[in-house]
């Protein structure tokens, strides 16, 4: 088990320590609280487009012995509202990632990125190219390159930890 202590010395990332809590019960509450299709559309790596109240009410909704986990995992502490969201984020994370593929929205940001990245000196000449505005052009291609950071990281075992 990942402590508390160990995440928050830098020997875990966030995404290990609150991974380590998901399991096949709590993709299921958060499928059934937040739905699926909300999680798979979701346009921000960290799902701030879905409300936080949303995520208050998936986090009440974790299982007790999850809970119960996650105190063996902090020692005298409480369990905190913020704990409770990253968990339900990180079961979201997991949806998102082991059973759905990059949407056609995604594919095209994250081909753009790369075409940007393989193909291309300045982001001017992209834009001109592609017949987007330079703002445009710089956006599209940051949220492509989110997109692929984060699907390599996910072919790289990024968030399966044999939890789930």
């Amino acid at each position: 088990m990942i402590t508390r202590k160990k995440y928050i010395s830098g020997d875990a990332t966030h995404e290990e320590y609150y991974g380590q809590f998901v399991d096949s019960a709590l993709l299921r509450v958060v499928s059934r609280v937040i739905g699926t299709t909300r999680i798979v559309e979701s346009t921000d790596p960290h799902f701030n487009d879905i409300s936080l109240a949303d995520w208050d009410k998936a986090g009440e909704c974790i299982p007790l012995r999850i809970l119960q986990k996650l105190r063996e995992a902090e020692p005298g502490a409480g369990v905190s509202l913020s704990d409770r969201v990253c968990i339900v984020k990180a079961a979201a994370a997991a949806i998102a990632l082991r059973d759905y593929p990059l949407s056609g929205r995604e594919t095209r940001l994250r081909d753009l990125f790369l075409d940007w990245f393989n193909n291309y000196l300045t982001v001017e000449t992209f834009a001109e190219h592609t017949g987007l505005s330079v703002a445009d052009a710089r956006e599209r291609i940051e949220q492509g390159r989110i997109i692929h950071e984060n699907n390599v990281e996910r072919i790289n075992g990024g968030l399966n930890h044999g939890n789930y």
